[in-house]
């Protein structure tokens, strides 16, 4: 018997659940109750190695997580505060990106290019 990955392929079916990812698109590895999907999609570790208190994921999403009690940001507050922060950067790198594109253009136009 054979397990069918979603992208078509197939694979045994004592590959599956194996911490690996045999499919080639982590099908094989999906819904499994053994272990746990780092954030990235980059691996998979052994659920019992959740919250243990060492990084096992490249991207440390199996310490840093709600499920541990720890988060870069924690609390309403702070996720808040984070986004707005954010949205500031973001508007002042348009203003700041079209005030350079005016002066851009008053530039070329002065040279008579445009």
């Amino acid at each position: 018997d054979y397990f069918l990955c979603h992208n078509g392929m197939c694979t045994e079916y004592d590959k599956v659940c194996n911490l690996w990812n045999d499919c080639g698109d982590s099908s094989d590895e999906m819904n499994c109750t053994n272990n746990f999907m780092c954030a990235d999609g980059q691996g998979f570790i052994p659920l019992s190695s959740k919250c243990d208190g060492s990084y096992q994921c490249s991207d440390m999403s199996d310490e840093c997580n709600q499920d541990c009690g720890k988060e870069i940001i924690n609390g309403v507050v702070l996720t808040i505060f984070a986004w707005v922060i954010g949205l500031l950067a973001i508007t002042m790198n348009i203003i700041s990106l079209v005030e350079e594109l005016t002066t851009g253009f008053s530039k070329l136009k002065s040279w008579k290019i445009l």
